[in-house]
This record gives structure tokens, C-alpha cells and sequence, in this order.
């Protein structure tokens, strides 16, 4: 939200780029030929209409005149909570930039030194400012002075306020919009980043051409609802007379921002989750499902990243080092790694027994310290043993000897089968960018790898989740949704709707 009147009049000057204002003149591009403007293939006659020739107050017909086209990108959409929350959202930052003026002795070595000039007394101000070589600060002034040459990188709001004052003639500030995640790494692995779709262009204005840097998806849903998110570009009309001098702008098409992308993530539960993690280890994952409706509330990844580095890009180095970094940061845990479910597992064993008639809900097994497989001895993890114990207990105790008995009566492919009904073994449907399908073996598959068939021993590991059994934190907490609904498995969902910029779907 812009509050500040500094912002707020930048905003205002972003929101009316398109609103018609007579030209100064002094605004005037050369277009693609600077001696005879008129032939350039990107000025175009336009109807009939009047305007006022900046250069001796004559009155001309648009007849006479020549227009250009340019095209005004669109703010982003927001991507928001369940209840309108920002979790993506605009900010305005500002670049310094070189307005040139129309020169009456506009030879090269005059225009450069003007250039030259301004940019060193802006050096002291600001580090970092773009370097210029001389074919670029007149080519700048030939082809397109009314347009302003940008010579920084962003500025945020504090910046650009203490800067301004102390900017020159010929130097200003230009606003631009930039993307802005307002909880940086909060559930960076599934809202992802933008970036921009390429540099301004140089030399002759072309018809359409962008007024500042357009932005895409790179990542996420910045990138799986790009088009949702982008908007509808406007258009903005200049016209010049038969010299090039800027007679007007008119407005011809307002922008329309991108849709509002309304997600199912609750940002209170996903700030505690986050904040658990961080907390609580170095690496793990963090999912929370309504299992009812299938809305993911939580899905959170550690460690993660801040978007808002990427933003308006990131440089080789320093995304080399996320890349190359031994936590693997980019990396979503909660949906792109598939782990061994371990004990998570078990509830699936247990009611695959149940429904098979193997175990009732009142009878026992014996739950000793460890059980002779074949040639091999498989511990609980309790060196003690526990008793006869029915499924409640040994669900509770996590007793692996009571699952390693039950799941060889049950036999692997009726747990591993129930499995696959409650989505393991294959993506989920999210729109998620990477998401891993798990594994859910069989006996080919062990012939493939393995070159055996699934014997007692493998059962007995897939029994508490190890193994060949692999699965994500999302199909885990998804599989037990669906045990909490008597084994029906909601449909998940992430995005519960796009809104245009009144709200409506």
C-alpha cells in the first residue's frame, strides 16, 4: 500500500501515462531517419484532427502529421491468501534517468558533453550508475530524447526521496513498477518470482514498443499463471509534426491490471509453519490440508529463499550459490523430495489389514523387541518388548514388529494397492512445478531394479515406511486426509479463484 505523498505522486504519474497531454516540444524523438522523420516505417498517418506545432504555434491537420504507438504494460495481479492476504503484490521503485532536451545545436559532441555532465555529478550521489559510451548517449537523443535513458538500477522509496533533491537539471527519477513479496521467503517453492522479459529497446522507437521493462513468470505460480496475472497492456499515441517535434499525447487504451490469483494457503497458519521450521530444524516440510474440501491451508519448505532477491533479477554469483549451496535452498521439500513415509505409514498398513479382515479393531498381536524374517532379524524400536497389543496401541507405540506381522499376513499388494488410492505413487494434480511422484514399487518394478521379486523382507520394511517406498510430505498429508474421511481422498486445490480488479470471478 502507498501511503507516502512522495509515492503517491509517482503512482499517479504511472496510473495517467496514458492520459493526454500537449507536447512541449522540447519532448520531440527523432524517429528512424533524423533528417526526414516522415519516412520511417513506424510513423503512421492518422485521421483528421488539429494540434498545435510546438515550434511557431501553426495549426496543422493530423492530416499532416505522423503518429507512433507504444504500448503501456499492465500492472502485475496480485497473488493473495484465503481471505486477501498479500502474498505477491506492486511496490513503485525508481530509476534515475537522463531527460534530454530538444537542442537547437544538436551536434554530437554538444549532446555528449550535456550527457556527460549530468551522469558525473550523479556518480558521487549514487554508486553504481550504468555506464554509457558515447555512441549510446547520442544514438539516445537521435532516435529517441522523448524518452528517458535509464542510467541506474531500482531505487526504493527511501532512496529515491533523498536522492531527488540533489539530482540536476536533465536527471529525474522514474518510476517504475516492481514486484514485491512482502514475507520474502514465505511459501517461495509454490508462489515463485517474476522477472523481466528483456531489456528496453535501443535506436528507432518502434510501433508497440514497451514504455518501461514488461515482467513474466519465471517460477511458481508467477510462471503457471502468467497470462492470468500479466493484465491487458494499454496504448499511448504520440503525435509529431513533419520535424519530429512532440505536437500530443493522447490516451488510446488504458491498461488493465492482471486478476487477483485468491489462494487456499492461510498466510497465519503458513507464517506459524514457517516459523516452527525455522525454528525447530534445518531441513523439512511442513503441509496442512482441510480434509474435507482438499484446500492445502499450509505448504512450507526449509529452507527456502527470498523471492525478493530475485527481483528485478538476480546475478550469476549470487544464483550460482543458491544452486550450488549443500541445504539446496531452491529446492521444495514439501512437494519436489520423496522420502521413505517411515512411521507416517503405518495408519495406510493398518487399515489395509482392517479392511481385509487380518486385525479387528479389538484384536491383539504380540509386539516383541524383534522377529526373525527369513535370515533376518528386524528390531522395534523398543528394546523391550510390549506385549499383545491391538491396533490402536500399536498405531500409538508405533510398535514395528506388530506392522512387520501384519503387513506380511496382509500381503504387499493390498497395502501398496490401498496406497496408490490414496495418492501415492503419482502426482497430485497441483499446480506445482517439479512435483515428484513418489514410488510405489511392485514386483516388476523390483525385477527392473532389484532383479527380484517383492519378498517377506521387503514387506516388512514397506510395512513402516522404508524401503523401496517413497513419497512426498503433500502425499502423506493427503493420504491421511483421506483416512480421516473413511477413505474417501479429497480433491486437492491451491487456487481457489481469479478476480478481475472489481472482484469479480
Amino acid at each position: 500500500m502507498v501511503t507516502h505523498p512522495f509515492s503517491r505522486r509517482f503512482l499517479l504519474a504511472l496510473l495517467l501515462a496514458s492520459a493526454p497531454v500537449h507536447g512541449q516540444g522540447e519532448g520531440a524523438p527523432t524517429m528512424v531517419n533524423a533528417a526526414n522523420p516522415a519516412t520511417s516505417g513506424s510513423l503512421a498517418p492518422d485521421g483528421p484532427a488539429t494540434a498545435r506545432s510546438a515550434s511557431d504555434g501553426a495549426i496543422i491537420t493530423r492530416r499532416d502529421a505522423r503518429a507512433i504507438t507504444l504500448k503501456i504494460p499492465a500492472p502485475r495481479g496480485m497473488i493473495v491468501d484465503r481471505v486477501g492476504e498479500p502474498i505477491a503484490q506492486n511496490q513503485i521503485a525508481y530509476q534515475v534517468a537522463l531527460q534530454y532536451r530538444q537542442f537547437e545545436n544538436a551536434d554530437r559532441e554538444f549532446v555528449i558533453n550535456w550527457a556527460r555532465t549530468r551522469l558525473n555529478a550523479l556518480h558521487p550521489l549514487l554508486p553504481g550508475v550504468s555506464p554509457k559510451t558515447d555512441d549510446e548517449l547520442y544514438d539516445h537523443y537521435r532516435h529517441r530524447r522523448w524518452l528517458p535513458l535509464l542510467v541506474s538500477g531500482q531505487l526504493g522509496e527511501k532512496e529515491a526521496r533523498e536522492l531527488e533533491p540533489k539530482l540536476t537539471s536533465g536527471l529525474v527519477l522514474h518510476p517504475v513498477y516492481r514486484r514485491f513479496y512482502p514475507h520474502g521467503e514465505v511459501a517461495a517453492h509454490i508462489i515463485g518470482y517474476s522477472g523481466s522479459v528483456g531489456k528496453l529497446p535501443t535506436g528507432p522507437i518502434n510501433f508497440n514498443e514497451p514504455l518501461w521493462e514488461e515482467s513474466e513468470g519465471r517460477a511458481g505460480f508467477e510462471k503457471l499463471f502468467d497470462r492470468q496475472l500479466t493484465g491487458d497492456p494499454g496504448m499511448k499515441k504520440l503525435i509529431f509534426d513533419e520535424n519530429g517535434n512532440n505536437l500530443l499525447e493522447e490516451q488510446v487504451k488504458r491498461p488493465r491490471p492482471g486478476g487477483t490469483l485468491v489462494t487456499t494457503l492461510d498466510l497465519k497458519w503458513q507464517l506459524l509453519a514457517e516459523k516452527t521450521l525455522r525454528e525447530g530444524c534445518r531441513r523439512g516440510a511442513f503441509v496442512v490440508l482441510d480434509v474435507v474440501t482438499g484446500e492445502v491451508l499450509v505448504m512450507a519448505s526449509r529452507p527456502s529463499f527470498d523471492l525478493n532477491g530475485f527481483i528485478p533479477g538476480i546475478n550469476e554469483t549470487t544464483y550460482q550459490a543458491l544452486k550450488d549451496d549443500p541445504s539446496t535452498p531452491l529446492f521444495g521439500r514439501a512437494f519436489q523430495s520423496a522420502y521413505p513415509p517411515a512411521s507416517s505409514y503405518k495408519p495406510v498398513v493398518a487399515l489395509a489389514a482392517l479392511n481385509g479382515g487380518v486385525v479387528t479393531e479389538d484384536s491383539t498381536i504380540y509386539c516383541p523387541a524383534a522377529i526373525a524374517i527369513g535370515n533376518h532379524v528386524f528390531n522395534n524400536w523398543n528394546k523391550t518388548p510390549e506385549g499383545d497389543i491391538d491396533v490402536k496401541r500399536a498405531i500409538a507405540r508405533s510398535c514395528n514388529t506388530w506392522f512387520y506381522q501384519v503387513g506380511i499376513r496382509t500381503g504387499p499388494s493390498v497395502f501398496l494397492g490401498l496406497s496408490r488410492r490414496l495418492g501415492f505413487g503419482e502426482r497430485s494434480g497441483l499446480p506445482l512445478i517439479g512435483e515428484n511422484p513418489g514410488l510405489v514399487p511392485n514386483d516388476e518394478w523390483m525385477l527392473k531394479y532389484e532383479k527380484r521379486r517383492i519378498l517377506d523382507g521387503d514387506t516388512a520394511n514397506m510395512s513402516i515406511g522404508q524401503g523401496s517406498l517413497l513419497a512426498t510430505p503433500l502425499q502423506v498429508a493427503q493420504a491421511m486426509a483421506g483416512i480421516a474421511n473413511g477413505g474417501a481422498l479429497p480433491k486437492l486445490h491451491l487456487i481457489s479463484q481469479v478476480q478481475d480488479i472489481r472482484g469479480r470471478v
